[in-house]
């Protein structure tokens, strides 16, 4: 049996695309956020003081950014109404998806796909009816 996929030691580039391809909201969220790629670096910043050997260095895309290419080693995170080309179940909240190196066990791309589909926020406390906290599903 083979070991699971991880990520290479370093510094680990994140694209966030959420502005850019996120409906029309009204800002400053909930939490005071004023974008959703804030609220992503958020969560990101957290994840980060968990991690040792591995660090997520983001970035963020313009709206004229390539957005929706996987295979091309740019790990994204951005809002799709599909999952390149696969629709969202009313269930599913985001998909992570992407490839690993075989030979090497370690992650090539990984894109996280939020479906826009869904009512979005940023906000803390308890869970709020159907509406969903990004920074929640981002951790």
């Amino acid at each position: 049996m083979s070991s699971p996929a991880t990520w290479p030691s370093g510094s680990i580039p994140l694209r966030l695309q959420l502005d850019a391809t996120a409906s029309t909201v009204a800002f400053p969220l909930t939490d005071g956020a004023t974008s959703w790629n804030s609220v992503a670096q958020s969560a990101l910043n957290d994840w980060n003081a968990a991690l040792t050997r591995s660090q997520f260095a983001a970035t963020t895309g313009s709206a004229g950014a390539a957005i929706n290419n996987r295979g091309d080693t740019v790990n994204q995170v951005f809002f799709a109404t599909t999952v390149y080309g696969d629709f969202f179940d009313s269930r599913t909240l985001a998909v992570t998806a992407g490839f690993t190196n075989r030979a090497t066990a370690r992650f090539s791309e990984q894109d996280v796909v939020f479906n826009s589909n869904l009512a979005w926020d940023s906000y803390r406390g308890p869970l709020r009816g159907s509406t969903r906290d990004l920074r929640r599903v981002a951790l």
